[in-house]
C-alpha cells in the first residue's frame, strides 16, 4: 500500500493535532476536539485528499463548504493503526500486518513516519510546546503522547 505525499501529510496533521482543551498557544498546529473533529489548514486544506478518503469511507467533512471540519468514520481504528504502524517501524518490522488491522493506511502511515521522524536533524517531539504526536514519545516527559485521552 503506498501513501502519497499529499496523503501523509494529512495523516501526520491528523496524528499531531492538539486537542482543543490544552488551548494551545501555537496556532499553526491542527486541532481537534471532544467529539473528534478535526481542523486547520493541513487537515482541511487539501480537496483532492479530502474526497480520496471520503470516498474511501475512512473520513467525513461536517459543516459547509467554507467553514468545516474533519470527522474519522472511526477515529479509535486510525489512532490505534497510526501507533501500531509506528510501533511495528520502531522493532524493525515491515508493513505487512497493515492488512490485518482496521485502518491499513493509517498503519503504514504510521510506519512510515516512524522512518521519517528517526532521520537525524528532526525536531523531537516535546509537550511542553504542544509539539507531539500520537504514539511517539515526547523527550521533555519520556512519555507516550495519546491523543485519544484528551477526547
Amino acid at each position: 500500500m503506498k501513501i502519497s505525499r499529499r496523503q501523509m501529510r494529512f495523516f501526520l496533521a491528523a496524528a499531531c493535532a492538539v486537542p482543543v482543551e490544552l488551548n494551545s498557544p501555537y496556532t499553526h498546529f491542527s486541532s481537534v476536539d471532544a467529539a473528534g473533529h478535526y481542523s486547520g489548514e493541513d487537515i482541511c486544506s487539501d480537496s483532492k485528499v479530502l474526497k480520496q478518503l471520503a470516498g474511501m469511507g475512512m473520513i467525513r467533512c461536517v459543516g459547509d463548504e467554507d467553514d468545516f471540519c474533519v470527522e474519522f468514520a472511526d477515529r479509535g481504528d486510525f489512532l490505534s493503526a497510526w501507533r501500531a504502524g509506528a510501533r511495528a517501524a520502531e522493532r524493525g518490522e515491515g508493513i505487512e500486518y497493515s492488512a490485518y488491522n482496521a485502518n491499513g493506511m493509517a498503519f503504514v502511515a504510521g510506519h512510515q513516519h516512524w522512518h521519517e521522524h528517526a532521520r537525524p536533524g528532526r525536531i523531537p517531539y516535546k509537550a511542553e510546546y504542544h509539539r507531539a504526536c500520537h504514539g511517539f514519545t515526547c523527550v521533555d516527559t519520556g512519555e507516550e503522547w495519546d491523543q485519544a485521552c484528551y477526547g
